[in-house]
Protein backbone atom coordinates (compact mmCIF):
# COMPACT_ATOMS: atom_id res chain seq x y z
CA UNK A 1 0.00 0.00 0.00
CA UNK A 2 1.10 3.49 -0.76
CA UNK A 3 1.66 5.79 2.22
CA UNK A 4 0.03 9.20 2.08
CA UNK A 5 2.45 12.08 2.29
CA UNK A 6 1.84 15.69 3.11
CA UNK A 7 3.89 18.65 2.03
CA UNK A 8 4.07 21.66 4.31
CA UNK A 9 4.16 24.98 2.49
CA UNK A 10 5.96 28.06 3.81
CA UNK A 11 2.86 29.46 5.51
CA UNK A 12 2.20 26.23 7.44
CA UNK A 13 5.87 26.00 8.46
CA UNK A 14 5.83 29.63 9.55
CA UNK A 15 2.68 29.10 11.64
CA UNK A 16 4.08 25.92 13.22
CA UNK A 17 7.34 27.71 13.99
CA UNK A 18 5.39 30.52 15.64
CA UNK A 19 3.42 27.93 17.62
CA UNK A 20 6.67 26.30 18.75
CA UNK A 21 7.92 29.64 20.08
CA UNK A 22 4.71 30.15 22.05
CA UNK A 23 4.96 26.59 23.35
CA UNK A 24 8.47 27.36 24.58
CA UNK A 25 7.26 30.58 26.24
CA UNK A 26 4.44 28.80 28.08
CA UNK A 27 6.65 25.87 29.06
CA UNK A 28 9.28 28.20 30.53
CA UNK A 29 6.54 30.14 32.31
CA UNK A 30 5.16 26.84 33.63
CA UNK A 31 8.59 25.80 34.89
CA UNK A 32 8.93 29.15 36.69
CA UNK A 33 5.51 28.71 38.33
CA UNK A 34 6.38 25.13 39.34
CA UNK A 35 9.65 26.39 40.80
CA UNK A 36 7.76 29.04 42.76
CA UNK A 37 5.35 26.40 44.08
CA UNK A 38 8.30 24.24 45.16
CA UNK A 39 9.97 27.20 46.89
CA UNK A 40 6.64 28.06 48.56
CA UNK A 41 6.44 24.49 49.81
CA UNK A 42 9.86 24.77 51.43
CA UNK A 43 9.03 28.25 52.79
CA UNK A 44 5.87 26.90 54.44
CA UNK A 45 7.87 24.14 56.14
CA UNK A 46 10.36 26.71 57.45
CA UNK A 47 7.49 28.94 58.59
CA UNK A 48 5.96 26.02 60.46
CA UNK A 49 9.24 25.37 62.28
CA UNK A 50 9.56 29.05 63.24
CA UNK A 51 5.94 29.57 64.30
CA UNK A 52 5.50 26.28 66.14
CA UNK A 53 7.09 27.55 69.41
CA UNK A 54 4.97 30.71 69.20
CA UNK A 55 1.73 28.75 68.87
CA UNK A 56 2.69 26.53 71.81
CA UNK A 57 2.66 29.58 74.12
CA UNK A 58 -1.03 30.31 73.48
CA UNK A 59 -3.58 28.81 75.83
CA UNK A 60 -6.38 28.06 73.39
CA UNK A 61 -7.17 24.54 72.23
CA UNK A 62 -6.63 25.05 68.50
CA UNK A 63 -2.89 24.69 69.09
CA UNK A 64 -2.94 21.47 67.09
CA UNK A 65 -4.50 22.99 63.97
CA UNK A 66 -2.36 26.03 63.17
CA UNK A 67 1.12 24.47 62.97
CA UNK A 68 -0.21 21.52 61.00
CA UNK A 69 -1.90 23.70 58.37
CA UNK A 70 1.57 24.75 57.20
CA UNK A 71 2.62 21.12 56.81
CA UNK A 72 -0.58 20.35 54.90
CA UNK A 73 -0.12 23.37 52.59
CA UNK A 74 3.53 22.45 52.04
CA UNK A 75 2.64 18.89 51.04
CA UNK A 76 -0.19 20.21 48.84
CA UNK A 77 2.12 22.63 46.96
CA UNK A 78 4.73 19.92 46.57
CA UNK A 79 2.09 17.53 45.21
CA UNK A 80 0.81 20.17 42.75
CA UNK A 81 4.30 20.98 41.52
CA UNK A 82 4.97 17.29 40.84
CA UNK A 83 1.63 16.83 39.05
CA UNK A 84 2.13 19.86 36.80
CA UNK A 85 5.78 19.10 36.04
CA UNK A 86 5.00 16.32 33.53
CA UNK A 87 2.73 18.27 31.14
CA UNK A 88 5.15 21.19 31.18
CA UNK A 89 8.01 18.86 30.25
CA UNK A 90 5.89 17.49 27.38
CA UNK A 91 5.22 21.06 26.27
CA UNK A 92 8.91 21.96 26.36
CA UNK A 93 9.87 18.83 24.42
CA UNK A 94 7.17 19.62 21.84
CA UNK A 95 8.46 23.15 21.33
CA UNK A 96 12.09 22.07 20.99
CA UNK A 97 11.35 19.22 18.59
CA UNK A 98 8.92 21.24 16.47
CA UNK A 99 11.37 24.11 16.11
CA UNK A 100 14.31 21.81 15.31
CA UNK A 101 12.31 19.70 12.87
CA UNK A 102 10.92 22.68 11.00
CA UNK A 103 14.27 24.46 10.73
CA UNK A 104 16.09 21.31 9.56
CA UNK A 105 13.20 19.90 7.46
CA UNK A 106 13.09 16.65 9.46
CA UNK A 107 9.63 15.12 9.32
CA UNK A 108 10.31 12.59 12.08
CA UNK A 109 11.39 15.32 14.51
CA UNK A 110 8.27 17.37 13.70
CA UNK A 111 6.20 14.22 14.23
CA UNK A 112 7.84 13.67 17.64
CA UNK A 113 7.09 17.28 18.54
CA UNK A 114 3.43 16.84 17.62
CA UNK A 115 3.38 13.59 19.62
CA UNK A 116 4.70 15.39 22.73
CA UNK A 117 2.06 18.07 22.23
CA UNK A 118 -0.56 15.30 22.10
CA UNK A 119 0.82 13.85 25.35
CA UNK A 120 0.56 17.28 26.97
CA UNK A 121 -3.08 17.72 26.01
CA UNK A 122 -3.94 14.12 26.90
CA UNK A 123 -2.40 14.53 30.38
CA UNK A 124 -4.18 17.83 30.95
CA UNK A 125 -7.48 16.36 29.71
CA UNK A 126 -7.25 13.40 32.08
CA UNK A 127 -6.27 15.72 34.93
CA UNK A 128 -9.27 17.95 34.15
CA UNK A 129 -11.65 14.97 34.18
CA UNK A 130 -10.20 13.77 37.51
CA UNK A 131 -10.54 17.25 39.07
CA UNK A 132 -14.12 17.69 37.87
CA UNK A 133 -14.94 14.24 39.30
CA UNK A 134 -13.37 15.20 42.63
CA UNK A 135 -15.35 18.46 42.69
CA UNK A 136 -18.58 16.57 42.05
CA UNK A 137 -17.76 14.06 44.80
CA UNK A 138 -16.94 16.91 47.17
CA UNK A 139 -20.24 18.67 46.39
CA UNK A 140 -22.15 15.40 46.80
CA UNK A 141 -20.39 14.79 50.13
CA UNK A 142 -21.34 18.25 51.39
CA UNK A 143 -24.96 17.75 50.31
CA UNK A 144 -25.08 14.39 52.12
CA UNK A 145 -23.42 15.85 55.20
CA UNK A 146 -25.88 18.73 55.38
CA UNK A 147 -28.91 16.52 54.75
CA UNK A 148 -28.05 14.12 57.61
CA UNK A 149 -27.58 16.79 60.27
Amino acid sequence: MEENSMVLNKEIKSNLLSISKWLKFFSILGLVVIGMMFISSIFLLITQKVLNPIFENYEYNSNYFMPNIFIFMSIFYLFLSIIYLFPIIYLLKASIKLEKGLKENQQETVSNGIYNLKLHFKYMGILTIVLISLYLLFILGIILLVSFQ
